[in-house]
């Protein structure tokens, strides 16, 4: 699951200013689960045939077919998401 955030609500730093990963998702344990609830309580979405990562990236290449700006190239599950166009 992909969880935006926000200005108001930005993602917890350390000193150095590299993600606190913990805090972080402490700090957005409420959105997560609710991305998760919202998700599963869709019947219009097709799920993933199970939540390991074999599975995942194969559902994502099949959802995201065609939404890259980047030549319209299927994601791989190795790159970041970011470099396939979903930051616009």
């Amino acid at each position: 699951m992909i969880v935006v955030t926000s200005v108001e609500k930005p993602m917890e730093r350390v000193g150095k200013g590299s993600l606190a990963r913990k805090a972080t998702l402490a700090a957005y344990e409420t959105e997560i689960e609710e991305a998760y609830r919202l998700f599963e309580s869709n019947s219009n979405v097709e799920r993933p045939l199970s939540w390991c990562k074999e599975d995942v990236v194969a559902w994502l290449q099949t959802q995201t077919k065609g939404l890259s700006h980047k030549g319209k190239r299927a994601i791989d599950g190795e790159g970041n998401l970011f470099d396939f166009g979903f930051d616009r």
